[in-house]
């Protein structure tokens, strides 16, 4: 398997969502993903805003930014 993904770990660090099996097994497996894991639990101990985390991240290019919402049109 791959690596998992910053942006997986990022949201299972922070309680989000959960590792498919597969994902859990590599967890335990691999050591990169593992150590970026505990990373981001680092983090997030240090921080209690979780989207100001991930925009702090994002500004470091280790995470995607976040995905900004439609802006809203206004019609005449």
């Amino acid at each position: 398997m791959a690596h998992i993904s910053d942006l997986a770990l990022f949201d299972y660090a922070a309680g989000k969502t959960d590792l498919t099996t597969q994902e859990t097994e590599h967890l335990q497996d691999c050591d990169d993903c593992r150590e970026e894991f505990i990373e981001f639990q680092r983090v997030f101990r240090d921080s209690a805003d979780t989207q100001k985390t991930r925009n702090f991240l994002a500004e470091g290019e280790d995470l995607p930014l976040p995905a900004e919402p439609p802006k809203e049109l206004h019609r005449s």
